[in-house]
C-alpha cells in the first residue's frame, strides 16, 4: 500500500497555490460585511488569511496516515458484500428470514449509505469507495504533471484550478480519472482542515474560518449571561428597525390585492368581544 509521510516541496507550494485559488478566503472576507466579535489578527494591514497559515497541507498529511488503514477497511467490506450472513450465529439463517417474511439473502451496502469516502462512478454507475492514502497517491503525479504543463504556458492558477474542476483542462493527462474528481475530494478534506479545529496552528488561526462564519458556539468557547443579554438587545434592535420599515407602495397595493386566508380549523374566532 502506498503510504504519505510528507509531501515534498513542489507538492506542497502546488496544493497551496490550487487549494489558494479553490478558496479565495482573503477576497471573501474582504467582500463580507460581517465583522466578528472576536480577535481577528488576519484582517490588519499587511496581513492575510491563506490555507499555508491555516495549516491545512500539514494537516492533510496527519490525514493520510491516519486513514492508511482504510484500503483494508474497504477489502473486508467487499468480502461482506459478498456474502453478508456468513458470520450470522443464526443456524440455517435464509429459512429463519424467509419465516418472518423477510428476502432469504441479506443485503450490505456500506457504500450506498454514505459511511465510506466515495468518488466517482463505475460503469454499473454504483460509488466507488476510497482510500485517501491510495486515491492521492494515483492523483497527484496527475495534478503535478498538468500544473509544470500549464505553468510552462503562463495560465493563470485560478483559470488552472476552475478548468480542473470543470474537467476541460487541456493539460491534465488524457485517459486519466476525471480531475474533477480529485478536485472535490481535495476541497473537501481542506475544509476538513480549517473547520475541524484540528490543524496544528496556534488560536486564533486555528478557528479563523468559523470565526469568519460567525460560528461562535464551538468547542474551548465559554460564555457568559452577559454575551446572551448583549445578543437579545441586538436582536431586538434588529427587529425594531425591520418592523418600522414603511412599506413600498408596491408592497402595499400587492398586499391590498391579496385575498385573506381563511383561519385553520379549530382556531378561536377572530371577533373582539365586547
Amino acid at each position: 500500500m502506498p503510504r504519505f509521510i510528507r509531501f515534498n516541496a513542489e507538492e506542497t507550494t502546488l496544493l497551496e497555490e490550487l487549494g489558494g485559488a479553490l478558496l479565495p478566503l482573503k477576497e471573501w472576507i474582504q467582500s463580507k460585511s460581517y465583522v466578528p466579535p472576536e480577535p481577528t489578527p488576519w484582517r490588519q494591514d499587511g496581513v492575510s488569511l491563506s490555507l499555508k497559515e491555516l495549516g491545512a497541507i500539514p494537516f492533510l498529511e496527519r490525514l493520510l496516515a491516519e486513514t492508511s488503514g482504510d484500503a483494508d477497511l474497504i477489502a473486508h467490506f467487499e468480502k461482506v458484500e459478498q456474502d453478508p450472513l456468513r458470520a450470522c450465529p443464526i443456524e440455517e439463517v435464509r429459512d429463519w428470514r424467509s419465516r418472518r417474511g423477510l428476502e432469504r439473502e441479506a443485503r450490505f451496502d456500506i457504500v450506498e449509505s454514505e459511511n465510506l469516502l466515495t468518488a466517482g462512478k463505475d460503469s454499473a454507475g454504483k460509488n466507488q469507495p476510497i482510500a485517501r492514502v491510495t486515491f492521492y497517491a494515483k492523483h497527484l503525479p496527475l495534478l503535478v504533471q498538468a500544473a509544470r504543463a500549464a505553468k510552462a504556458a503562463g495560465l493563470n492558477p485560478r483559470i488552472f484550478a476552475e478548468d480542473l474542476l470543470q474537467d476541460r483542462s487541456e493539460f491534465w493527462p488524457s485517459g486519466s480519472p476525471k480531475s474533477s474528481i480529485f478536485i472535490k475530494r481535495f476541497v473537501e478534506d481542506l475544509l476538513y482542515a480549517v473547520m475541524g479545529m484540528r490543524n496544528q496552528v496556534p488560536e486564533p488561526l486555528r478557528s479563523a474560518l468559523l470565526t469568519e462564519l460567525g460560528e461562535l458556539r464551538r468547542v474551548g468557547n465559554a460564555f457568559e449571561p452577559k454575551h446572551a443579554m448583549a445578543a437579545v438587545e441586538q436582536f431586538k434592535e434588529a427587529l425594531d428597525k425591520a418592523s418600522q420599515r414603511p412599506a413600498s407602495e408596491a408592497e402595499t397595493e400587492e398586499s391590498a390585492q391579496m385575498p385573506m386566508s381563511p383561519p385553520p380549523v379549530g382556531s378561536p374566532p377572530l371577533h373582539t368581544k365586547l
